[in-house]
């Protein structure tokens, strides 16, 4: 027998549609998933950044550069264009201070390489900004990016100006979970980003934590030209001497944000008797003394060495999924690096182009203004801004920018060639701009 179509009146804000039940649930999961997938949890192709972290950012911009403002006004502010819960934007305001994407005073949490974990302060307590590099980074260029309207209505940008997808630096791990696509992405440093986009050698990628990368058994080239491959990482480990100075153990160095060794493996040894664990972290990073109890049977310090390599690594297939806003899909590391870089480039390119006509406008106005003040003080009091046109044949902006100074100050008609040797001086400079020279030094600071 023939299944009937499951048909009825669905209601919506007072209107009401005659579709199929299962056709309205299918489309409304379709739009559930292309919201979340392309506006919530993948990062942007042009920046890497995910949607609440740019909207963190460039909240940040609106405050002025180099003061430290309360973090609890800040992780509020991001509230003017979206209602995000407070408690992520918590998290993540502290995870983009121990980036140095914000520069900031009082604890933003750590974790011991135990696993310990030691949450940071209420927002209350501290204060952050965004650091001085990121202002330089991204300043002059906020303005340039296209705008779109926020969800509730106030302009936001659509990507930040990054010269790196900025998700592949953070000192944390960041995912994404989608419909249908779960993401994590790897971590690199800045540097050997740019460095193997450059040489297009994928071997040149090194962390950007205190780790480092097993490249012989990494899929490092797969995950270059397809956008998925596996990256181990682990932590730094070596034969040492305990605090005590005689007792034999081994030392793990290393940062916590991508993992934390499963030390708990040591948990029986230690009921035994027969290691036990000392965090050691100081000013120089996080660190974990596993040491060999002074006459403890059973076990040698080869043993203890055997399974701390075994614990020191982590080995996880990373996936580059990313949205340009309309659809989500998987990019090949060099593709996301390439784009990324290139429209940095268009940017600060575009910027520096706006400069040179702003400079060589400020240089025709201050060569002018001494024709134009003996005009009008001395020829013709009276003159419009077009007869001065007129007579000295210049440009009506021009004019008008000299007109608008106030009279007194027409009046003392100071010497300029001071301010027309600094902006001549400037133009030279913004002349033989090298935005790709700029940007590799940009980089060598991230």
């Amino acid at each position: 027998m023939a299944k009937k179509k499951l048909e009825g009146t669905v209601e919506i804000e007072g209107s009401k549609f005659e579709k199929a039940i299962g056709e309205f649930s299918r489309d409304a999961y379709l739009d559930y998933g292309e919201y979340v997938n392309c506006h919530r949890h993948l990062a942007y192709i042009q920046d890497g950044v995910k949607v609440s972290y740019r909207r963190l950012i460039y909240a940040a911009t609106q405050f002025p550069k180099g003061r430290d403002i309360p973090s609890t006004t800040l992780i509020s502010s991001v509230a003017a264009y979206h209602p995000h819960g407070l408690t992520g934007i918590e998290d993540l305001n502290a995870n983009l201070v121990k980036s140095g994407i914000f520069s900031g005073s009082g604890f933003f949490g750590s974790t011991s390489i135990d696993g310990t974990d030691s949450p940071h302060a209420a927002p209350r307590y501290t204060k952050n900004r965004l650091s001085d590099l990121y202002w330089d980074l991204m300043g002059r260029l906020i303005k340039e990016v296209p705008y779109v309207e926020s969800p509730v209505g106030a302009l936001e940008p659509e990507f930040l100006p990054t010269p790196l997808p900025m998700c592949l630096y953070m000192k944390n791990l960041v995912s994404g979970l989608g419909v249908g696509i779960s993401t994590i992405y790897p971590n690199f440093s800045p540097e050997s980003l740019y460095q193997a986009y450059i040489h297009n050698n994928p071997e040149l990628l090194e962390p950007n934590v205190d780790l480092f990368i097993d490249k012989a058994n990494s899929e490092l080239k797969r995950l270059w030209e397809t956008g998925k491959g596996r990256v181990i990482y682990s932590y730094k480990i070596s034969r040492s001497l305990g605090p005590d100075g005689k007792t034999e153990g081994i030392l793990f160095e290393g940062d916590t944000g991508l993992f934390t060794p499963s030390v708990k493996r040591f948990g029986k040894l230690q009921e035994e008797g027969k290691v036990f664990m000392e965090d050691m972290t100081d000013i120089g990073g996080p660190k974990l003394f596993i040491g060999r109890v002074p006459g403890a049977r059973g076990i040698t310090i080869d043993d203890i060495e055997s399974l701390c390599r075994k614990i020191c690594y982590s080995a996880s297939t990373y996936v580059l999924n990313v949205t340009d806003g309309k659809t989500a899909f998987r990019i090949p590391l060099y593709d996301w690096l390439d784009i990324s870089f290139k429209n940095y480039n268009k940017l600060i390119t575009a910027v520096n182009k706006k400069r040179i006509e702003k400079t060589k406008f400020d240089i025709v106005v201050l060569e002018s203004t001494p024709a134009i003040v003996d005009y009008v003080l001395n020829k013709n009091p009276k003159a419009t801004d077009k007869e001065i046109q007129d007579a000295l044949g210049l440009d009506e902006a021009i004019v008008c920018a000299v007109m608008s100074k106030p009279i007194s100050t027409l009046r003392k008609n100071k010497d300029n060639s001071a301010r027309l040797k600094d902006l001549k001086a400037l133009l030279k400079e913004l002349r033989a701009f090298d935005p790709v020279k700029y940007t590799e030094e940009i980089i060598k600071k991230m």
